[in-house]
């Protein structure tokens, strides 16, 4: 009898079968990891969970989060990144949180929800004196509040500075609006079409990217009024005796509360500012519009 000999497929079998033992192995080893970074603590609010585990996540790097940074750029240069630059790509001059997460999404929450979150728990840590140092739970609750108070200036300059760029581009264009029969006659002078023409591109580009950041930034606010909202409830529902024993955190509720109310009146005027500059925004692309409806008439008159 011919002795038996693994054939050279068989060989392969045994290396891939040891391949997926050793395979198997560090899945069991990424799971146990993975086990372990997915323990958590129990949020004091239920709809927080979710957004507070994730955000747990994001600082373990187990998500793949890239954290928003904070631009270091004046309203002047965002400005002109948002008005001027015809080629820039949108995170240059889309500073929302919205726009971050859209295009750098590696998470389910919203990140403004998740910072919310975060303080919540830390007030929660206190109500339950569970903090292993109160001035490390303060150190971590300023950063956040920093964090929301940069997001609400920066919304309020971004808002004001395109509100004003609009308003001045909406008198610039009502003037030949109020005065047709004149702006008719000049556009027979084709030059003059063709720089007209070349101004509404530029424009409508503006509007395009102003309304697209209008948009994220309105998701930016909606989320952060509605975390606030449960932020709120939170200090309201755990009352403020159980600071009296300790004036370091009586101070520390004292400041959320009040957090949570200039936050709440800061952001109603933000959509009220927001909602004037998209009927701006509407306004001034009607004007475009008509601009364009009559330079091709024009254009259309003078090659008859």
């Amino acid at each position: 009898m011919v002795p038996f000999r693994a054939s050279q497929h068989n060989r392969r079998s045994l290396r891939d079968l040891d391949a997926e033992k050793d395979a198997s192995r560090l899945q069991r080893e990424e799971r146990n990891k993975y086990n372990v970074v997915m323990t958590f603590p129990v949020h004091p609010l239920g709809l927080m969970q979710g957004p507070f585990e994730e955000s747990m996540l994001d600082a373990t790097g187990g998500t793949g989060f890239v954290p928003f940074k904070n631009p270091k750029k004046t309203i002047e240069q965002r400005q002109h990144m948002l008005c001027r630059e015809h080629d820039a790509p949108e995170l240059t001059w889309n500073f929302t949180y919205n726009c971050h997460w859209r295009n750098k999404s590696k998470g389910k929450y919203h990140p403004l929800l998740k910072t919310v979150a975060q303080i919540i728990f830390g007030v929660h840590l206190l109500h339950q004196h569970l903090e292993k140092s109160v001035a490390d739970v303060a150190d971590i609750l300023l950063k956040h509040v920093n964090e929301l108070d940069s997001f609400l200036q920066r919304a309020n300059e971004d808002i004001e500075g395109s509100l004003k760029d609009m308003l001045f581009r909406r008198k610039c264009l009502k003037v030949p609006m109020e005065h047709v029969n004149e702006f008719d006659r000049l556009l027979d002078d084709r030059t003059y079409r063709f720089q007209l023409l070349e101004g509404n591109v530029t424009i409508e580009r503006t509007i395009n990217r102003m309304s697209q950041m209008l948009n994220d930034y309105l998701v930016d606010i909606n989320t952060f009024q509605n975390a606030n909202q449960q932020l709120d409830s939170y200090l309201l529902q755990i009352g403020h005796n159980w600071t009296a024993m300790d004036g370091d955190i009586g101070r520390i509720y004292s400041a959320m509360c009040g957090n949570t109310g200039g936050w709440a009146q800061f952001l109603q005027s933000l959509v009220a500012k927001a909602e004037k500059l998209g009927v701006v925004l509407v306004q001034v692309s009607s004007y475009c519009n008509e601009i364009e409806k009559r330079c091709g008439a024009a254009s259309r008159r003078s090659m008859v």
